[in-house]
């Protein structure tokens, strides 16, 4: 069922109100009888705060999909931990996700071949054209060979923080095409290679809100 796999203690959540329309992240503390417990809904420094008969969208991130519902706001309990008492969704929704969902962007960056292990070449100013937890799109005006190793770095707005993220990852060129017009004169597809899992949450998280922000002014 699709309750005992969305429903799980330590899952991770966002949940947002109608009224606010931001999603806050939080977790699964506990599971009850026809409710379900979670932490506070955090936004940076900003607390979701949310009243008994609330109505509130869910979201549970799994590792390649997703659940989605509606829950309404049951109580709030303040020990042991501050938790929200929220009424068990009657009907939930599964989204499988793409293993890396990419998103079409122009990022700055900067690129420089690896010459070891611990030893970088000089710096040049790229653009990243797409970016995806686990690799990007860069545009070059020279070629790189194919498995050559990199190291790029960027910055992101962290989605669950009011500050930015700054990514120094080692990467590989899996492969490097000429374009078909002047700018850029190449398209290298780049895989990550020593990402964590913070980073990559930080990533998709950003292609998420990225998502969300183009679906609203296509209505």
């Amino acid at each position: 069922m699709l309750k005992t796999r969305a429903l799980v203690v330590n899952n991770k959540v966002e949940i947002t109100d109608e009224e606010k329309g931001k999603f806050y992240k939080s977790s699964i503390h506990s599971l009850g009888r026809g409710f379900f417990t979670v932490a506070l809904p955090y936004k940076g420094k900003d607390i979701l705060l949310l009243h008994p008969g609330t109505r509130v969208r869910v979201r549970v991130i799994g590792k390649n999909e997703q659940f989605l519902f509606t829950s309404e706001v049951l109580a709030r309990k303040a020990s042991p931990f501050p938790v929200y008492v929220l009424k068990e969704p009657e009907e939930i929704k599964r989204v499988q996700l793409r293993e890396h969902v990419r998103l079409k962007t122009v990022i700055e960056a900067q690129l420089a071949v690896l010459l070891d292990e611990d030893r970088a070449g000089l710096e040049q100013d790229v653009m990243l054209l797409d970016i995806s937890g686990g690799g990007a799109a860069i545009a070059l005006t020279e070629p790189l060979p194919e498995d050559s190793r990199i190291q790029i770095k960027f910055t992101l707005p962290d989605t669950g923080k009011d500050k930015d993220y700054q990514f120094k990852l080692k990467a590989e060129i899996r492969r490097c095409e000429r374009s078909l017009s002047d700018r850029p004169k190449y398209i290298a597809g780049v895989a990550f290679l020593d990402i964590t899992e913070k980073e990559r949450d930080c990533i998709i998280g950003y292609i998420f809100q990225k998502t969300r922000e183009q679906r609203r002014l296509e209505r």
